[in-house]
């Protein structure tokens, strides 16, 4: 360590011993040694998890220690230790793993008197079975090359600010070129998403963080993981994990196109997926129990199309193999509303149960009639006719859907709605008495 830093740390050194021991002191050693246990240099990475190890020992053996106060410093510790518990060094992975158990004790001897008051409950009212369980083990390596029981250990007991923390410095680090890093730091994203998923702040910014770093991650493994994390999340909270994919990119790039896919690959997400983007297409808040559209110039209704796009393919593509590939989409270099439409459309009707009705509708050129201005409501025509004659089980909701566009203020939308209607009433052979 530089020598200023030396110097800092033997004088709140002196004081942590001599003086009034108190968390106060510590955190002002630690804002020294945080910043070299991410240290490229083997050297200074080592001395800085040994300094840090040797303070956690330190307060967790001295019973006059003042834990009472406030420990900012909680989340940023816990990231950075848990990150090195797989270092290269194996040294490095001990002591990190030593200082985690150490910090622990710390932190149940902070809510020691809460935790009588509640009979080892916490704030969520659930049994501190740490205290019990694993603390009787002996040894501190208790954490070492486990990642998943840091998350445990600790994640019950921090505030959401602090898994915040947490979780953004692990991001930060999916990055870094040593693959021992990375791998850790994927591995603790996924933990604490898991353990800590529900009680998280500011979701948004976290689904954010970890889109913007996926293209950059270089280790496969570790970009496997990320995007597994990001499902468990979604598990959890969908809604929101949904809305901030649709904020990252309007036009779905190829980093917001592997999450969608990552999502239609998991059963749970699958199944739950279609029907917040569905409403999200026609700009309405998923939450409403009242379908309500929104006055806005939202860009959401693009956004969710563009993601109904890639779901459904990959739906597709594992339902008929090659086949599907006449349905991929052609990648467009700008934000072409019409287009997107047209291929989204092409991608619900492609599927198996309505294959023949895609066969039909392209023999007939209508997507090409879609997708020009001048012949829209001529493929409109056609494709409310096609799906007229081929689903008469699916009739009154397409009429009763094509009603509702009917009354609507725009223009454009109550003469798609009188098409589709029109063109109903037309079919002899359907009954529209009832709609």
């Amino acid at each position: 360590l530089l020598s200023r830093d030396h110097l800092h740390l033997a004088q709140h050194a002196h004081q942590l011993a001599v003086g009034g021991p108190s968390l106060e002191t510590l955190q002002e050693i630690l804002v020294h040694t945080n910043g070299w246990i991410d240290s490229t240099k083997i050297s200074e990475r080592q001395r800085a998890v040994k300094t840090t190890n040797v303070l956690m020992k330190y307060v967790s053996e001295h019973l006059d220690f003042d834990v009472s106060q406030d420990f900012p410093l909680l989340g940023q510790l816990v990231a950075l230790l848990s990150i090195h518990l797989t270092d290269n060094v194996k040294e490095i992975g001990l002591q990190s793993a030593e200082a985690l158990y150490h910090l622990h004790y710390i932190m149940i001897a902070k809510m020691g008197k809460e935790l009588e008051k509640r009979r080892n409950k916490n704030k969520k009212g659930n049994m501190v079975r740490w205290v019990r369980e694993d603390f009787f083990i002996p040894g501190p390596s208790l954490f070492h090359y486990n990642i998943a029981k840091v998350a445990k250990a600790f994640g019950e007991h921090l505030t959401p600010s602090q898994i915040n923390e947490v979780v953004l410095k692990a991001i930060d680090n999916l990055t870094v070129e040593d693959r021992a890093v990375s791998q850790a730091a994927g591995k603790l994203l996924r933990s604490f998403l898991e353990e800590c998923g529900m009680d998280m702040e500011d979701l948004p910014m976290v689904v954010k963080e970890i889109y913007n770093h996926l293209h950059r991650i270089p280790d496969t493994r570790t970009k496997d993981v990320t995007l597994s994390a990001i499902v468990s999340l979604a598990t959890k909270r969908l809604q929101p994990v949904v809305d901030s994919l649709l904020d990252c990119s309007k036009e779905c790039d190829e980093s917001t196109a592997v999450i969608w896919k990552a999502l239609v690959a998991d059963p749970y997400s699958s199944v739950k997926l279609l029907r917040p983007l569905l409403k999200r297409l026609q700009d309405e808040d998923p939450k409403a129990e009242v379908p309500s559209r929104r006055c806005s110039t939202s860009q959401m209704p693009m956004a969710a199309t563009n993601a109904l796009t890639q779901i459904c393919f990959v739906h597709e593509a594992r339902r008929r193999g090659s086949r599907a590939t006449s349905l991929i989409p052609e990648p467009s270099s700008h934000l072409d509303p019409l287009t997107i439409a047209v291929q989204a459309l092409k991608q619900l009707i492609g599927r198996v149960e309505y294959l023949d009705d895609f066969e039909i509708l392209e023999l007939q050129s209508c997507w090409d009639m879609l997708s020009s201005p001048e012949s829209f409501f001529q493929g409109i025509r056609l494709l409310a006719r096609t799906l007229y004659t081929s689903s008469k089980e699916q009739y009154k909701r397409i009429a009763r859907l094509a009603r509702e566009y009917m009354c609507c203020p725009s223009n454009k939308k109550r003469a798609i709605g009188m098409a589709f209607y029109l063109e109903g009433m037309s079919d002899s052979d359907t009954d529209t008495s009832e709609t």
